[in-house]
């Protein structure tokens, strides 16, 4: 088995704990303003993947599962399947770890989405449509940061 190539993919591990409030953080997106998300990146193609993204992790996951998201340099449309990429190939999973696969381009915007969205809702309101105190939601984020690359 090869290694896997670093220009090819990366990786970026998340919490269970950290996934759930990303995952309902995500499923806001649709429910702030547009024009901001629109100025960040956000289109309703990159939208519905990030819906599907988080859909397909199930909602009460909990430790020692992670999340690993992998950035793919190519683009493709389901968060489930590495597409044309050799990643799955290359590194057997961990039965305690989800895999999803996120392109570049989404994983660059993905925070600045996030972060956007529960500036928008505000504290109050993020937390009457997550189920999440402030406090869980900025480590989230945090959590989520380094997905971007930067």
């Amino acid at each position: 088995m090869s290694a896997p190539n670093p220009g090819r993919y990366r990786e970026h591990l998340v919490s269970a704990e950290n996934f759930q409030v990303i995952r309902q953080l995500t499923l806001e997106l649709a429910n702030v303003p547009r024009e901001p998300m629109v100025e960040l990146g956000w289109n309703p193609k990159n939208g519905d993947y990030l819906k599907q993204l988080a859909r397909s992790v199930p909602s009460q996951i909990t430790a020692p599962t992670r999340v690993k998201l992998v950035i793919l340099d190519e683009e493709i449309n389901d968060p489930t399947s590495p597409g044309r990429s050799s990643v799955a190939e290359e590194e057997p999973e961990s039965p305690s770890d989800i895999v999803r696969y996120l392109p570049k381009s989404i994983a660059a915007m993905y925070p600045k989405l996030l972060r956007a969205a529960f500036e928008a809702l505000g504290e109050p309101e993020t937390r009457y449509r997550t189920g999440f105190y402030e406090g869980e939601v900025v480590e989230a984020l945090n959590a989520i940061d380094g997905v971007s690359g930067n």
